[in-house]
């Protein structure tokens, strides 16, 4: 499968992106939107 680090890849950074965007929500609002997963 050629495709499993490309996946994998992805993830990671959907889950850096994820991870950024519920600190901002936290930083800017305080409010938890269910960014922690």
């Amino acid at each position: 499968m050629d495709d499993k680090p490309q996946t994998f890849a992805s993830l990671r950074a959907g889950e850096r992106v994820r991870a950024a965007s519920g600190a901002v929500v936290r930083w800017c609002g305080g409010v938890d939107v269910g960014y922690q997963d």
